[in-house]
């Protein structure tokens, strides 16, 4: 091994000792630089063996060392290398799930609206005085415009007719039973004896039109509360004989409007406005009309209140028609 002589005494003692016994040695100060410096402990170096056989000092240039894989890992995962790996692969693959999702809402638009044009065309293939089948059920006319059809008796049960515009239309007798017509225009429009049980009329604008006789049982009007955007408007309109069992207008505004022997039992009218309205031998009993806003209401010794429920004054002026079925002279 290296540090050990032939005398099996260490180098730096036998050095030692040859300067202690030569005539001229240094002065004391040098005696004690060189006892310090030979008293450091000798360095025993270890070998390793290559794999060709040779042997080298581990700390020589171009030395083999054996290093564990985990430690190269690790290494490499801590390196600036493998961080920019990782945000190259992070920025591709959210590049991929936007492209993908993106490319997935082009494609649904597109065919969404042929569809809404196919359909569109089909409803409109349909229009006309003469009595003909018309099944519309189920049918996406999404914000699509109706106006100057002639659809008596159609079957637009279960359609979805939201932001539709239905301008001097003919839907008399027609069937809209469970249709979404949210936020849909009705005006100047024939639904007399029209069925439109369990339709969806949140937001929609029903003016002036003629509701005489329909099925308005249960529909639903989902105003939310202090919010009049999604709240459903009725103006000048005639609901004559209508049933409108269980309907839900909560916060609904009903101006100007005739609903002369009408079937209102069970409405929830919390927060409904009703002016200038008609209510004479109408039926609100089980309603809580004691919530909403009454105001200048014509009503007759026919007319069924909830039990104790006091109505306002009667007010005469209200009880004429809003206007006459004459009137709608431009009516398809």
């Amino acid at each position: 091994m290296v540090g050990i002589n032939a005398n099996g005494a260490r180098p730096s003692e036998t050095l030692l000792s040859q300067w202690m016994a030569a005539p001229n040695r240094p002065d004391r100060y040098s005696e004690l630089v060189i006892r310090r410096t030979l008293a450091k402990p000798t360095r025993t170096a270890r070998w390793h063996l290559k794999p060709s056989g040779v042997q080298e000092r581990p700390d020589a240039p171009g030395a083999w060392r054996s290093e564990p894989a985990r430690d190269v890992v690790s290494r490499w995962l801590r390196s600036r290398a493998a961080r920019d790996t990782f945000i190259a692969a992070t920025t591709a693959l959210f590049t991929g799930v936007v492209l993908l999702v993106g490319q997935s809402l082009v494609d649904d638009h597109r065919q969404q609206g042929t569809e809404l044009v196919e359909n569109l065309r089909f409803v409109r293939e349909r229009s006309s005085e003469q009595a003909q089948v018309r099944p519309f059920s189920d049918m996406n006319l999404q914000d699509q415009t109706l106006s100057g059809l002639s659809l008596d008796r159609a079957d637009f049960s279960g359609a979805d007719l939201a932001g539709t515009r239905l301008l001097k239309m003919g839907l008399s007798q027609a069937v809209l039973e469970g249709a979404n017509l949210r936020s849909a225009r009705v005006g100047d429009t024939r639904l007399v004896d029209s069925n439109l049980s369990g339709a969806d009329l949140t937001g929609a604008i029903i003016l002036r039109s003629d509701l005489t006789g329909a099925n308005l049982d249960q529909v639903r009007s989902q105003a939310w509360f202090g919010g009049n955007t999604n709240n459903t408007t009725i103006n000048r309109s005639i609901l004559a004989g209508v049933s409108m069992s269980d309907a839900e207008l909560s916060r609904a505004t009903v101006y100007g409007t005739d609903f002369r022997r009408s079937n209102l039992r069970g409405a929830d009218l919390f927060w409904t406005t009703l002016r200038f309205v008609n209510l004479s031998g109408a039926d609100l009993s089980g309603s809580n009309v004691d919530t909403a806003l009454l105001e200048n209401i014509c009503y007759d010794a026919s007319t069924i209140w909830p039990e104790n429920f006091n109505p306002p004054p009667n007010d005469p002026a209200a009880c004429g028609v809003p206007f006459s079925l004459d009137r709608m002279s431009d009516r398809p």
